[in-house]
């Protein structure tokens, strides 16, 4: 698991301009799928998973963060890792969460990791998804 602190400033800002007050981080985690140029930062919080990478502007070198999704927790109705051969050989897995406007997926995520992720946002889909204090 990444540490929020330890994540590029650029992707921590994006993430701070997202979240509210009392909104806490839960766990960070970066996925990198095999053929994709960047990574993937997936942030969960008390209330939502946000997943953000960096890009390019071409011609003139300079990066941006973009966020990927915003996913309140409260909305997601399903949540399924998907693993092809090459994933189970590289310990790595694809995590899916369903909406009901349709689904977001984030690949090439460690299975251990993606295993924690589903177990607490679980656990903040029981508790009502709220912000703490």
């Amino acid at each position: 698991m990444a540490e929020f602190e330890l994540l590029p400033q650029m992707i921590k800002q994006a993430v701070l301009r997202r979240i509210g007050p009392g909104e806490r981080i839960r766990m960070c985690f970066v996925a990198k799928a095999p053929l994709a140029l960047g990574r993937d930062f997936v942030v969960i919080t008390d209330l939502r998973v946000l997943v953000v990478d960096e890009r390019r502007l071409a011609g003139i070198g300079g990066r941006y963060a973009n966020v990927r999704g915003d996913i309140p927790i409260g909305e997601i109705l399903e949540i399924e890792i998907r693993r092809g051969f090459k994933d189970r050989v590289l310990g790595q897995c694809d995590l899916s969460l369903r909406l009901e406007a349709g689904e977001f997926i984030i690949r090439g995520a460690s299975f251990g990791e993606v295993k924690a992720a589903i177990e607490l946002i679980n656990s903040l889909r029981k508790a009502g998804a709220r912000p703490a204090g």
